[in-house]
């Protein structure tokens, strides 16, 4: 998840893991980065997502865990209303860079599910899907 990864680039992560005892913690300093870490996610959020999980008490770890819980759990299915998206895309009136940049975009979310497509049915998708103008590329 790239939450992760920007918490890594900015030496956060630790606030990703089981809270430890900060006994010998400036508290101060850990609520503040807290505060952040927790507003990267928030940040994130669609509106629904966010009245679900916004809470006054709620730390980075927790959200992070939930999160993450619920995600994981909608791979499989997301990646399957993608595919079929994919299989069924029509150019329609778009303009070639705007269809181009929609295959690209669900194939590059497929490969972030696992669920690599095979370069040759994207070449199928993308020239079964062309608008009828373009049909002696089809061909």
């Amino acid at each position: 998840m790239h939450g992760r990864s920007h918490c890594c680039g900015f030496g956060v992560s630790g606030h990703l893991q089981p809270p430890k005892d900060h006994a010998a913690t400036n508290m101060e300093e850990w609520e503040r980065i807290e505060s952040i870490v927790k507003g990267w996610i928030y940040s994130t959020l669609s509106p629904s997502l966010l009245q679900m999980y916004l809470k006054k008490k709620s730390i980075a770890y927790g959200l992070w865990n939930q999160l993450e819980t619920l995600f994981h759990s909608n791979v499989d299915s997301r990646a399957m209303q993608l595919d079929v998206e994919l299989r069924s895309i029509n150019m329609g009136e778009s303009s070639v860079a705007a269809y181009y940049t929609k295959i690209c975009t669900i194939a590059d979310t497929l490969d972030n599910l696992d669920a690599e497509v095979p370069e040759k049915n994207l070449v199928i998708y993308t020239i079964n899907g062309l608008a009828p103008k373009f049909g002696y590329i089809a061909s």
